[in-house]
């Protein structure tokens, strides 16, 4: 079942074995090599082949998920669309035999249906990270699995240019993966990675601010405003409830006048459809 698909074809003519490093780039062969050696997260922008070193390193550690070997190489990803993009190019680039598992696909009961599963494939697709790896990756005598990941971002969330902030993170995302993070320099990225050319456009506030149909529009929306907050307070009983909800509503006002100021009516009018 896991065989490199070396056979004769139909017509009698051998078929190439897929071989991932024949199109790879001397970064992507570097990364793969340091994956090989020990667990590691790829952190490459979007658009360096971050997927394509991961392909590499199944196919330096087939000998490992190839059957007969009870083992076998779980790829996870966050979308439906993803587990489905990642996993075509995974079987268009290896001789491995895939299967998709995800939200919408068929129901797998128990033990024994998993098992039936595995017999016939050796990559596998599903999700969450986080919470896999603080129940279940523990390394107490245990023998666990290799673990490769790859961002574009490692940084999440406010903070991520304060270098001590950075460094705190990357150490946190080492730590809960049992990893190191592994990038290349950024000029050897520059000579192969197209960059789309930036063109930036400033503009101030709208010079009609002031004008009857912005003012009147201001007016409208504050009465609405107080209309809501009025509404809520009648019939919501929980206070917590009430605040969360006049948050999000005073928070949309203020966003609504924003756009009315700065963009004018239609672009107001654009956000309010959204």
């Amino acid at each position: 079942m896991g065989e490199s698909s070396s056979s004769s074809s139909s017509s009698g003519a051998p078929t190439p074995v897929k071989d991932p490093r024949t199109i790879a780039r001397k970064y992507q062969l570097e990364l793969c090599k340091r994956a090989v050696e020990k667990n590691t997260i790829v952190y490459l922008g979007t658009g360096c082949g971050k997927t394509h070193i991961a392909v590499l390193l199944m196919y330096e550690l087939g000998h490992l998920i190839r059957k007969p070997s009870k083992q076998v190489c779980v790829f996870l990803a966050p979308t439906v669309p993803l587990v489905r993009q990642q996993a075509m190019v995974i079987e268009n680039s290896t001789d491995f035999k895939v299967r998709c598992y995800h939200g919408h696909s068929k129901n797998l009961k128990d033990h024994d249906d998993w098992n039936m599963e595995i017999e016939l494939s050796e990559a596998q697709t599903r999700h969450p990270y986080a919470q896999i790896m603080k129940e279940f990756y523990k390394t107490n005598g245990m023998k666990v699995p290799r673990i490769f990941g790859m961002t574009a971002s490692p940084i999440i969330g406010k903070g991520g240019s304060n270098q001590l902030t950075y460094t705190k993170c990357i150490n946190s995302l080492e730590s809960l993966l049992h990893a190191e993070v592994c990038t290349v320099d950024n000029l050897e990225l520059e000579s192969i990675i197209a960059s789309p050319d930036l063109e930036v456009y400033s503009y101030g506030p709208i010079v009609h601010t002031s004008s009857s149909l912005i003012v009147t529009c201001s007016e409208k929306l504050e009465k609405l405003k107080v209309q809501c907050m009025s509404l809520l307070r009648e019939n919501l009983c929980d206070f917590k409830d009430q605040q969360k909800k006049m948050k999000f509503l005073l928070g949309l006002h203020d966003n609504l006048l924003f756009c009315l100021q700065s963009v004018g009516l239609c672009g107001a009018l654009q956000v309010s459809d959204i």
